[in-house]
C-alpha cells in the first residue's frame, strides 16, 4: 500500500485562477452559499440544508482521491520479476 500527497500550487501559471482539483467545485461553491446564506436573511431551514449540502461535498471531494490496486516501480532503469 502506497499513500502519496500531491500539493497544489496555490495558483496556476497565469496567476489569477485558483489551482483547485475539479473535485473540489461542488464544495467551494456550497461552502460559499452557505457563508453567505447568513448574511443574507435565508430562512432557518435552508441554512441548514446548505450547511449539510456544504459539508457532504467537502467530504466527498476529500475521500475521492484514494484509490485502491497495485502499483509497480521501477528503479534505475531496470525491471526484475
Amino acid at each position: 500500500e502506497l499513500d502519496c500527497v500531491i500539493r497544489s500550487q496555490d495558483f496556476d501559471d497565469a496567476g489569477n485562477n485558483p489551482d483547485l482539483r475539479p473535485e473540489f467545485n461542488l464544495a467551494l461553491i456550497f461552502g460559499l452559499a452557505e457563508l453567505l446564506a447568513q448574511s443574507r436573511g435565508v430562512s432557518t431551514d435552508r441554512y441548514l440544508s446548505l450547511k449539510s449540502l456544504a459539508k457532504e461535498h467537502l467530504n466527498n471531494a476529500k475521500n475521492i482521491d484514494h484509490e485502491t490496486g497495485d502499483i509497480t516501480m521501477h528503479l534505475g532503469g531496470e525491471y526484475r520479476e
